[in-house]
């Protein structure tokens, strides 16, 4: 007969457990001491009896008890023995109250240390972890869900520090992955967050990249009346492209002046992979004498270097160094040949030629003036000013126009020349 509550509270201990079936193999082990115990009483799929406890009443009551049974025999039916899921979800429940968030990210970032990232990198990973270790930390891993993420994230969004809010998510997203590769978690549920933060807007750093602006930037750096060190790591950095830091850590064990190359070892390079830095006669010419004078010590050429000079350029410090504009000035010398090259192919007896002439050399002037070639300028403007005038001469209807061209080249190119010998002098 089935139980009720009534019947079970009815019940008197005796001096040995005792059992009282309720039905469907549930049943009530009652203690000596006056303990009540569910029991489930079933058989595997080969044959064998087992037993499997679902709580104490009046902690699990007669419903309780029988809604867990029915779902236990669920199981059953379906092939799988409930002691055994039972015994599985309490390990998974084991390991996931050790693996939480916090833990699972501290040994994410001591695998990235192992890596070989840059120490920086791993800090800054480290600080991530702090960012969000109050509202996800003592979470397991396994049970985060979608909204908790956005909820840590979302009070730097309201800020108005969206790249924050953006990088944030990111590093949980690389700790998911993290815990999804060491079976510790089932997925990354950053995934389904794409979209959800509102568009960064990134702020790049000052770096010159306009033509003009770099004559200005190798012309300060010529003016500058500071350091003699700093003065020729700023000399330096437009022959190496490469980031300020870079520069300042240089060792001489790096630098082979014979062979022309410097060699940046991956653990300086952001992308932890060797650089190799062809060295220009420019370059190895400023470095001889420096090594000679050092004894080949390692040197730290640009500190504060750039931050000095930031009053003097035309439009901010260029915080990337040149590392942000060798394109640019790598395709300002391929323009600046390409017009030498049709100058030089040109005949300046016809009046079409001499434009192009002209036009070509005021180009290539203004060109080698930005590279700092001030003696090639010159030379280029006094082309200009002669084709000029022969234009003039022979189209009256550019008399004018030619006239007031090739004086304004006559003008450059004698400003070009005075500063030259001036310097000479």
């Amino acid at each position: 007969m089935a139980l009720t509550d009534t019947a079970i509270r009815a019940i008197k201990p005796r001096e040995k457990a005792f059992k009282v079936a309720d039905e469907k193999g549930l049943y009530l082990l009652v203690s000596p001491a006056g303990g009540r115990l569910w029991k489930l009483k079933f058989r595997t799929a080969t044959g064998i009896e087992k037993k499997l406890s679902l709580g104490s009443y009046p902690e699990i009551s007669l419903k309780d008890a029988r809604e867990l049974r029915d779902q236990a025999r669920s199981l059953r039916a379906k092939g799988i023995d409930p002691a055994d899921q039972k015994r599985r979800d309490k390990h998974a429940a084991k390991v996931g109250a050790a693996n939480t968030f916090s833990a699972v990210a501290k040994a994410c970032i001591a695998k990235n240390a192992r890596d070989g990232l840059a120490l920086a990198t791993v800090e800054k990973r480290k600080w991530f972890l702090r960012l969000v270790e109050r509202a996800l930390g003592n979470r397991p891993i396994a049970e985060i869900e979608p909204f908790e993420i956005l909820e840590a994230v979302r009070p730097f969004e309201a800020a108005k520090n969206d790249e924050k809010a953006h990088r944030t998510l990111q590093f949980i997203g690389q700790v998911f992955r993290f815990a999804v590769a060491n079976q510790l978690a089932a997925s990354d549920p950053t995934r389904d967050l794409r979209g959800a933060l509102a568009k960064r807007n990134p702020k790049h750093l000052a770096a010159i990249l306009e033509p003009k602006q770099v004559g200005e930037l190798l012309r300060a750096i010529d003016g500058y009346q500071g350091q003699p060190l700093t003065l020729l790591a700023l000399q330096l950095s437009p022959y190496v492209f490469v980031r300020p830091g870079e520069l300042r850590r240089a060792e001489w064990t790096e630098i082979d002046l014979e062979a022309a190359v410097w060699r940046i070892p991956a653990s300086k390079m952001k992308g932890r992979v060797e650089h190799a830095v062809p060295l220009s006669k420019q370059a190895i010419a400023l470095l001889e004498p420096l090594q000679a004078s050092s004894g080949g010590r390692a040197q730290r050429l640009l500190s504060g270097a750039y931050a000095r000079l930031g009053d003097v350029l035309c439009s901010g410090a260029p915080t990337q160094g040149f590392s942000a504009n060798p394109r640019e000035c790598v395709d300002l010398v391929q323009r600046s040949n390409a017009i030498a090259e049709r100058l030089a192919a040109a005949s300046p007896n016809e009046v079409s030629l001499q434009r192009d002439v002209f036009v070509g050399s005021v180009q290539l002037g203004d060109a080698l003036v930005t590279l700092g070639d001030h003696g090639a300028a010159v030379a280029h403007y006094e082309r200009a000013c002669d084709v000029g005038s022969r234009i003039a001469a022979t189209d009256a209807a550019d008399l004018q126009a030619q006239s007031d061209a090739a004086l304004a080249c006559g003008q450059r190119g004698s400003a070009l020349a005075r500063t030259g010998r001036a310097a000479e002098g």
